[in-house]
């Protein structure tokens, strides 16, 4: 369904006049047929904008989000949004690309998305890379690789961590390496442990890593 937002004709010269946005949205629903001979859906969104007078939005945005199986145990979060327009800041709509895969015991991240491996060491980190979760019985594995691909110096980030869960307590194991501003290696230990019903003590430790 088609949406306008237009800006006023009507005020006083010189008086500033907010852009003029136009949006058309189309749903594209993508068919497929499971094991069992079940036909499924995945809705998404594909929205085609543009602007006047500045310019100042991607032009074109692919979204969608929504189980890929009848029992929903697989989930896609998607999102596409660019090119990124000429002239654009840090502040405004920026063009952006991700996906997301989640299972029950796993999950998968690709590209523009915050990324994070604990709560002691920067732990939102927003940036363009690969990341990912995984359970297997008692043991937990997850990492990432990213970089700021918006700033001049492309400062990256590479982390991970090896986790042991015993009942509700977990301990972990963590390995960090920045460059840029924050740059350096990091070691940590992070344990949530549970004494008593309801009753819950988490734990994190990091030392900075000389170079030889």
């Amino acid at each position: 369904e088609p949406r306008v937002v237009a800006g006023r004709d009507d005020l006083p010269a010189g008086e500033p006049v907010a852009p003029a946005v136009a949006t058309s949205v189309v749903e594209v629903i993508a068919t497929g047929v499971s094991a069992n001979g079940r036909a499924g859906t995945f809705p998404m969104q594909l929205a085609v904008r543009g602007s006047q007078p500045w310019g100042g939005v991607p032009a074109l945005e692919l979204s969608a989000r929504g189980p890929l199986t009848p029992a929903g145990d697989l989930v896609l979060d998607l999102l596409l949004r660019g090119p990124r327009p000429e002239g654009a800041t840090l502040f405004g709509e920026l063009d952006e690309y991700r996906a997301e895969l989640k299972g029950h015991n796993f999950a998968l991240g690709l590209g523009d998305r915050v990324y994070s491996v604990g709560q002691l060491i920067q732990p939102y980190w927003y940036g363009f890379g690969a990341g990912g979760t995984v359970a297997l019985g008692a043991f937990d594995l997850g990492g990432f690789a990213a970089s700021k691909r918006r700033l001049s110096d492309r400062p990256t980030r590479r982390s991970g961590y090896a986790g042991l869960r015993l009942g509700a307590s977990r301990l972990r194991f963590l390995y960090d390496e920045q460059t840029g501003v924050n740059g350096g290696r990091t070691l940590g230990g992070q344990g949530v442990f549970v004494p008593l019903p309801r009753v819950s003590v988490a734990v994190e430790y990091g030392a900075g890593l000389r170079d030889a």
